[in-house]
């Protein structure tokens, strides 16, 4: 590692890779031509970054951007941020270092000039209720209040609406909208009560609220691919060639009282369960294979039987959980004692 200066870790290409110094308001090194993200993960007690004579860098009301050709990128902002926050035209990209931790943030303005956002960034924006798109940006667009990509951000070309962000500060019925492929995770939405899906969604891409609040999930379609709804809960049908399987998705975690999963179902897909606050839950001899994370943190849950059909358990399929366990199934589906690492209450084995 070369260029140490001032408490500065750089290396030979101009990263600036740590600070070791005590200040918490600190002036650039000259010859710093990037930051490595984690550098901002890393120090979240710093208040201020002055670029002083670095040309590379710039601010902007206290916040940091980086200038690199004909690029403007928004790398951080500082800790006495405003709530709500425009980020200037001319940027075009914004990382996923920019707002991180900023709970403070109610509302974001993104300019027709950015064409990369990084929805990581606002993973902790607690306070966030609203973004705000110009209708000019032909990259993301918003609708009541949603953060919407246009295209896949792997691949420019393709024109694919994900909704990339629901501020955690969302109430009610959350309606994703009409022509979205994918949906980001909504696990921070702790506001919502229900979701209604259009039948255009192909997938999720993370995991949905844990609150006390959400109980209902509806899916607008009138056929059972990918994605159907019963009675407020989520079902996916997996094509596998010549025959269908029928996979619980999601149980709304703030559903209590009992629930029997229907007949037919033969997988619960991964964090299906999560956070459920269900007092009983009884699964049907057709299921086969149990997801990761399936019934983690079910902290209600008083007891669960696994029946003989089951072939399959992956790994945390009941971490942070207390309840009395009834396997049926054969002891060799829990061969590797990693399966039941994180699970807290008692196993029978039912012969």
């Amino acid at each position: 590692m070369a260029g140490e200066k001032k408490g500065f870790i750089i290396k030979p290409d101009g990263t600036l890779m740590d600070y070791r110094g005590r200040e918490v308001n600190i002036e650039l090194p000259e010859n710093v031509k990037d930051i490595d993200p984690w550098f901002f993960f890393e120090h979240p007690e710093i208040e201020s970054i002055d670029p002083g004579e670095n040309k590379a860098f710039f601010t902007i009301g206290g916040a940091l951007y980086h200038r690199e050709e004909e690029e403007r990128c928004l790398m951080w902002t500082p800790k006495n941020l405003e709530p709500d926050f425009r980020i200037p035209m001319n940027v075009t990209i914004v990382l996923g270092t920019a707002f991180s931790g900023r709970a403070q943030l109610r509302s974001l303005y993104i300019p027709s000039s950015v064409k990369y956002f990084d929805e990581e960034t606002l993973k902790g924006c607690s306070s966030l209720a609203r973004i705000i798109v110009d209708s000019d940006n032909p990259f993301y667009q918003s609708k009541d209040g949603l953060l919407i990509s246009l295209f896949d951000p792997d691949n420019c070309e393709n024109r694919l609406p994900i909704v990339l962000c629901c501020p955690p500060m969302y109430e009610g019925n959350l309606i994703i909208p009409t022509g979205t492929v994918r949906v980001c995770s909504l696990e921070n939405c702790n506001r919502i009560s229900t979701i209604s899906i259009p039948e255009s969604v192909e997938d999720f891409l993370g995991t949905f609220p844990l609150s006390p609040l959400f109980t209902t999930i509806r899916v607008e379609t009138s056929h059972r691919f990918p994605f159907f709804s019963v009675d407020g809960v989520l079902y996916e049908t997996e094509d596998l060639y010549y025959s269908e399987k029928t996979v619980l998705y999601c149980m709304p975690a703030g559903r209590r009282g009992e629930f029997e999963i229907p007949d037919g179902v033969v997988a619960i897909g991964a964090f299906a369960f999560r956070g459920s606050r269900l007092s009983r839950i009884f699964i049907p001899p057709t299921v086969e294979e149990i997801g990761i994370g399936a019934f983690e943190k079910c902290y209600d849950l008083k007891t669960l039987t696994i029946p003989e059909s089951v072939k399959r358990i992956d790994t945390g399929a009941f971490d942070d959980c207390l309840f009395d366990l009834h396997i049926k199934a054969s002891k060799d589906i829990i061969d590797d004692p990693i399966l039941l690492e994180g699970f807290h209450g008692k196993i029978f084995w039912d012969d």
